[in-house]
């Protein structure tokens, strides 16, 4: 009777450890940050369409959020998604107003409300949303040591250095850049008789 009950122990333990190793792996999941590098349609190229900072989408998992920045204005919305289908026409979107150059930004946005689902590689890196069976935009997954101009967080503070001049013993530079995305350029002919600082914001 004892060899029978601990058949079945062992039994009951493999099957769980069976089950287990099956559940689908955390790494593929919509959570987290995703930037654009792929969108079907238009016929400028990507690169004509977002020169500068190409789009992002965020998605909360916890709160039901959807946010994001369509590489002009930032937006946000309800998180409509049940299992490999996900609706972005009725999440009720909202979005900063700032005036934009080009039509990356609408392009963005309306191919956005045509996605019905979804799928993620199974490495978790690669997120193509699909419009019944087109994949329409393709994203990768950005980790937190991703930067680019729009994001990174390390670039502010005061850069300060000589460069060579033609008629004087240098030119003294340094530039200012600031968190709300200003800056202050100063330079002085170092020699000259009359060392005035020219200024730029």
């Amino acid at each position: 009777m004892k060899k029978v009950i601990l058949l079945l122990t062992i039994a009951i333990q493999l099957i769980s450890s069976c089950t287990t190793s099956k559940l689908p792996s955390t790494t593929n999941t919509l959570e987290g940050t995703w930037q654009l590098n792929y969108i079907t349609g238009p016929r400028i190229a990507f690169d004509g369409l977002y020169p500068e900072n190409k789009p992002t989408i965020t998605f909360d998992l916890k709160e039901n959020r959807v946010s994001g920045n369509n590489s002009c204005n930032d937006y946000s919305g309800s998180l409509i998604v049940k299992g490999n289908q996900i609706n972005f026409k009725d999440s009720k979107m909202i979005a900063t107003l700032m005036a934009c150059q080009g039509q990356g930004e609408q392009v963005f946005m309306s191919t956005l409300g045509k996605i019905n689902t979804y799928s993620i590689s199974e490495d978790g890196k690669i997120l193509n949303f699909i419009m019944g069976d087109i994949a329409m935009m393709r994203f990768e997954k950005i980790t937190t040591d991703t930067h680019n101009s729009k994001n990174a967080t390390d670039w502010k503070g005061t850069y300060k250095g000589i460069t060579p001049c033609a008629d004087c013993e240098g030119i003294a530079t340094e530039v200012i850049l600031n968190n709300d995305q200003t800056y202050i350029i100063k330079t002085k002919y170092i020699g000259k008789d009359n060392e005035k600082v020219f200024k730029e914001k």
